[in-house]
Protein backbone atom coordinates (compact mmCIF):
# COMPACT_ATOMS: atom_id res chain seq x y z
CA UNK A 1 0.00 0.00 0.00
CA UNK A 2 1.53 3.82 -1.11
CA UNK A 3 0.41 6.74 0.57
CA UNK A 4 1.25 9.76 -1.79
CA UNK A 5 1.81 13.66 -0.43
CA UNK A 6 1.14 16.51 -3.06
CA UNK A 7 2.71 19.65 -0.74
CA UNK A 8 0.93 22.19 -0.94
CA UNK A 9 -2.29 21.02 -1.85
CA UNK A 10 -5.78 20.32 -0.44
CA UNK A 11 -6.19 17.41 2.16
CA UNK A 12 -8.68 15.62 0.21
CA UNK A 13 -6.79 15.40 -2.61
CA UNK A 14 -3.93 14.72 -0.49
CA UNK A 15 -2.65 10.38 -0.75
CA UNK A 16 -2.85 10.28 3.01
CA UNK A 17 -4.32 6.93 5.05
CA UNK A 18 -7.81 8.31 3.51
CA UNK A 19 -6.43 7.22 0.14
CA UNK A 20 -4.79 4.39 -0.16
CA UNK A 21 -3.43 2.86 -2.93
CA UNK A 22 -3.53 -1.22 -2.72
CA UNK A 23 -0.85 -3.15 -4.92
CA UNK A 24 -1.41 -3.82 -8.35
CA UNK A 25 -3.79 -0.69 -8.29
CA UNK A 26 -4.22 2.45 -9.28
CA UNK A 27 -5.74 6.13 -8.68
CA UNK A 28 -5.98 9.57 -10.56
CA UNK A 29 -7.30 12.43 -9.96
CA UNK A 30 -8.40 15.60 -11.43
CA UNK A 31 -6.34 18.14 -9.91
CA UNK A 32 -7.18 21.74 -9.21
CA UNK A 33 -4.20 24.08 -9.26
CA UNK A 34 -4.98 27.31 -7.48
CA UNK A 35 -1.89 28.88 -6.72
CA UNK A 36 1.25 30.79 -7.87
CA UNK A 37 4.10 29.39 -9.86
CA UNK A 38 6.14 27.18 -8.29
CA UNK A 39 8.29 24.16 -8.25
CA UNK A 40 7.30 21.68 -6.17
CA UNK A 41 7.06 17.76 -5.77
CA UNK A 42 5.16 14.81 -5.19
CA UNK A 43 6.37 11.56 -2.87
CA UNK A 44 5.04 8.48 -0.71
CA UNK A 45 4.09 9.10 2.95
CA UNK A 46 3.57 5.40 3.76
CA UNK A 47 4.77 5.23 7.76
CA UNK A 48 8.08 3.62 8.00
CA UNK A 49 8.05 3.34 4.20
CA UNK A 50 8.53 7.12 3.06
CA UNK A 51 12.43 7.03 2.63
CA UNK A 52 12.97 3.41 1.02
CA UNK A 53 9.93 4.55 -1.67
CA UNK A 54 11.30 7.77 -2.15
CA UNK A 55 15.00 6.56 -2.06
CA UNK A 56 13.67 3.86 -4.81
CA UNK A 57 12.35 6.87 -7.40
CA UNK A 58 8.48 7.05 -5.99
CA UNK A 59 8.89 11.26 -6.50
CA UNK A 60 9.09 13.59 -9.11
CA UNK A 61 9.01 17.44 -9.20
CA UNK A 62 5.99 19.29 -11.52
CA UNK A 63 6.46 22.96 -12.04
CA UNK A 64 3.15 25.28 -12.27
CA UNK A 65 3.03 27.89 -13.93
CA UNK A 66 1.05 30.84 -13.73
CA UNK A 67 -0.58 34.14 -15.85
CA UNK A 68 2.69 35.91 -14.24
CA UNK A 69 5.54 33.44 -15.35
CA UNK A 70 6.62 34.85 -19.03
CA UNK A 71 6.75 37.62 -17.61
CA UNK A 72 9.11 36.54 -15.21
CA UNK A 73 13.29 36.90 -16.27
CA UNK A 74 14.19 33.10 -16.17
CA UNK A 75 14.63 30.74 -18.97
CA UNK A 76 12.12 29.53 -20.96
CA UNK A 77 13.00 26.87 -23.35
CA UNK A 78 12.87 22.96 -22.08
CA UNK A 79 16.34 21.51 -22.84
CA UNK A 80 18.33 24.78 -24.56
CA UNK A 81 18.21 26.96 -21.14
CA UNK A 82 15.76 25.47 -18.28
CA UNK A 83 17.01 22.37 -17.80
CA UNK A 84 15.15 21.07 -14.75
CA UNK A 85 17.45 18.54 -12.67
CA UNK A 86 16.57 16.43 -8.96
CA UNK A 87 18.59 15.33 -6.60
CA UNK A 88 18.46 12.32 -4.51
CA UNK A 89 21.05 11.11 -2.13
CA UNK A 90 21.68 7.60 -3.13
CA UNK A 91 24.24 5.27 -1.80
CA UNK A 92 25.48 2.06 -3.37
CA UNK A 93 27.08 -1.08 -1.78
CA UNK A 94 30.13 -2.81 -3.20
CA UNK A 95 28.09 -4.35 -5.79
CA UNK A 96 26.43 -1.75 -6.67
CA UNK A 97 23.09 -2.48 -5.93
CA UNK A 98 20.93 0.72 -4.15
CA UNK A 99 22.00 0.64 -0.20
CA UNK A 100 19.11 2.09 1.52
CA UNK A 101 19.21 1.99 5.27
CA UNK A 102 16.46 3.90 7.23
CA UNK A 103 18.02 5.49 10.11
CA UNK A 104 15.83 6.80 13.20
CA UNK A 105 16.60 10.12 14.64
CA UNK A 106 15.94 9.41 18.58
CA UNK A 107 15.85 13.03 18.88
CA UNK A 108 12.20 13.53 17.06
Amino acid sequence: TVFLLWPPFFRELDGGPQREIEPGGSWSLDLPVRQQASTSWYHPHTHHKTGPQTYNGLADMFIIDDENSDDLPLPKTYGIDDNRTEFLQHRSSKCYHNDYERKINPSF
